[in-house]
């Protein structure tokens, strides 16, 4: 009998995949995912530091500080295609990111 193992390749897989900065498609914002949960959020109004965790392969929680923190723990679901991650429902918007470095 198959039984479906949690470390292959689904949830540690998408972990390791979203490590770094990643550009907003559509916007000038950058996202960054960090190995110690921590996420930074840069827009031209300045940065927010929170942190992320994985709830299972398929869905995050992202929580950030300074005015972000009033609407409270986001989850979104996530997918990654190619170079793309997609954060459905985070901010009740589809987030779609492109790996990015600084110019």
């Amino acid at each position: 009998m198959f039984r479906f193992h949690k470390n292959l390749p689904g949830i540690g897989g998408i972990k390791k995949a979203i490590l770094g900065k990643w550009n907003i498609i559509g916007g000038r914002e950058t996202i960054e995912f960090f190995e110690d949960g921590t996420i930074i959020l840069d827009s031209k109004e300045g940065s927010l530091v929170g942190d992320y965790r994985f709830l299972d392969e398929n869905r995050i929680r992202i929580d950030l500080g300074g005015i972000a923190a009033m609407a409270g723990s986001q989850v979104a679901r996530i997918s990654k295609v190619n170079d793309r991650i997609t954060l459905d429902k985070l901010f009740d918007q589809k987030i779609e990111l492109k790996k990015g470095y600084d110019s």
